[in-house]
């Protein structure tokens, strides 16, 4: 993994340090940025370098569908989802809570562990402070970011191909594996700490798993020529501003996504969700993008 530095003196709320004007980014020795090199702010988040394309995203699916070709600019990305600690530098009142079960609020507060029960407001928010903290333009990713991210370059279903690749005791990804009364197998009956499980190709963790996470984007459905029935499905999400938010997250079952029998998934990065902007959810949180 190839690293961009930051300047070794701190630079605290816009004042130098001994006089040194330190750089949220500054490069060593690196004439030419490329995809995965990772550089860390002000706050200690770490940011991967994502190079501008085109490529194509999206499904044959309903809410997915059509495919089609799509061209980003290069943009930073969060190299983690937001933890409680670092949303808590903005907003240090902030609990998530999931109904009556002790245990698991206990872990959703856990200061490593993604922060989770922020609407895409709160989200938005927080890019808002973190930008005028830094003076640079911090946001929610596109969801066209967020799929291509998700892919690492990859057309598969899944960032390791079109298969699943779980062994006994070793699981990609934190999702919901257990059956029926059982504890969870992967050791997580709710959200683990941010980057416990292995990262995509592109050294970004938790893309699938852990909590779902807000894109910028309202839901708008893909097809050219909707249906009167997708068109009104349409006209409600415009309606009640609906945003959306990519899963899956710690509380989606690993048996309805994939059959073991067959050995064939039915889950694809594509997918996508609809959820009001003031919605808050125990297994929703979001990850951070950076304009260059």
């Amino acid at each position: 993994m190839r690293y961009v530095l930051n300047c070794s003196l701190l630079f605290v709320l816009g004042f130098s340090y001994l006089g040194c004007q330190c750089e949220p980014v500054k490069i060593i020795d690196k004439p030419k940025l490329i995809t995965g090199d990772v550089s860390s702010n002000l706050l200690g988040m770490k940011l991967v370098y994502v190079e501008g394309r085109t490529i194509e995203i999206g499904s044959d699916k309903f809410k997915e569908s059509p495919r089609r070709t799509v061209t980003i600019p290069s943009f930073w990305i969060g190299q983690k989802e937001v933890s409680n600690a670092e949303f808590w530098q903005y907003r240090s009142s902030h609990r998530a809570v999931a109904g009556e079960i002790k245990e698991v609020n206990d872990v959703l507060n856990q200061p490593e562990c993604p922060v989770a029960c922020v609407s895409w407001e709160d989200a938005q928010a927080f890019c808002d402070w973190l930008s005028a903290r830094e003076g640079r333009k911090y946001r929610l990713p596109t969801e066209d970011e967020w799929e291509v991210c998700a892919q690492a370059g990859s057309p598969e279903d899944f960032p390791w191909g079109n298969y699943w690749p779980l062994k006994q005791d070793k699981f990609v990804e934190n999702l919901d594996h257990a059956r029926g009364d059982q504890p969870d197998p992967d050791g997580y009956d709710g959200p683990a700490p941010c980057g416990n499980f292995p990262a995509n190709p592109w050294g970004l963790f938790d893309i699938r798993g852990n909590v779902g996470e807000w894109n910028a984007n309202l839901y708008q459905m893909y097809v050219d020529k909707p249906s009167e029935i997708e068109q009104g499905m349409q006209s409600n999400y415009s309606k009640e501003k609906q945003r959306v938010c990519r899963f899956p997250s710690w509380t989606s079952s690993a048996f309805r996504m994939w059959d073991f029998e067959s050995n064939t998934g039915n889950s694809e990065i594509a997918n996508r969700t609809a959820l009001p902007a003031d919605c808050r959810r125990a297994d929703v949180g979001f990850r951070v993008a950076l304009d260059p």
